[in-house]
């Protein structure tokens, strides 16, 4: 009877760590949509300016947008790199209960490897 106490307190703490792992990936696929935008704005406005041959006042208006939205990459970039981290911290507990179960149940150890998180983008 304790141990299957036991191993439902376990159960759902690792249901719980893979929701947010799951969560996390999510918020990481979108702010990554939103640096693929950022990147894909900023190119087709550059170019629109120059096709133009926009006059210097448009185009000092222009850089300060691109300023902007130089800005907005950096922090859609920082947010990648916090949500990797928390992607790996994650992981890494989720691997710590599932090998301190296997110890339990005298089980070969088991490591989820970590996904795309660490790669750059």
């Amino acid at each position: 009877m304790k141990t299957q106490r036991g191993f439902e307190r376990w159960l759902k703490a690792v249901v719980s760590q893979a929701e947010t792992l799951g969560k996390l990936r999510y918020r990481r696929a979108l702010v990554l949509d939103e640096l693929k935008n950022l990147t894909t704005r900023t190119a087709r406005e550059s170019a629109w300016l120059k096709e133009k041959g926009a006059p210097a006042e448009a185009l000092a208006m222009s850089r300060e947008a691109m300023l902007v939205l130089a800005h907005e990459r950096c922090l859609a970039e920082q947010k990648v790199i916090q949500a990797d981290q928390m992607i790996i911290d994650v992981q890494d507990d989720m691997n710590e209960s599932i090998n301190d179960l296997a110890k339990t149940l005298k089980l070969e150890p088991v490591e989820i490897a970590h996904s795309r998180a660490a790669r750059a983008f």
